[in-house]
């Protein structure tokens, strides 16, 4: 995705690892939707379970939703109307 501006971004999906949202960025993009994994865990230093939040655009959010839910039983994977806004700011910034 090349414009990451966080204005038009919205999340998808908050996944309990990136191998999981690494499987629905896939599941996307074969169905012509692009999205990227976002996570606060330098998985490089730590590679470790956490959240790890599959990121769209706001004008695919519908489209992509619709695809999660067609092809993923658990849909508690999905947030409902959750945008980029509101990532948590590291400590001390």
């Amino acid at each position: 995705m090349e414009n990451k501006n966080s204005d038009n971004l919205k999340i998808l999906a908050r996944c309990i690892s990136d191998i999981e949202a690494e499987l629905i960025v896939r599941l996307l993009q074969d169905n012509g939707i692009e999205s990227f994994v976002e996570t606060n865990i330098p998985h490089s230093v730590w590679p470790v379970s956490a959240d790890a939040l599959v990121i769209v655009r706001e004008e695919d959010y519908n489209q992509a939703k619709q695809i999660l839910k067609e092809n993923i039983e658990n849909q508690d994977v999905i947030t409902e109307e959750e945008n980029t806004n509101n990532f948590p700011d590291e400590e001390g910034d």
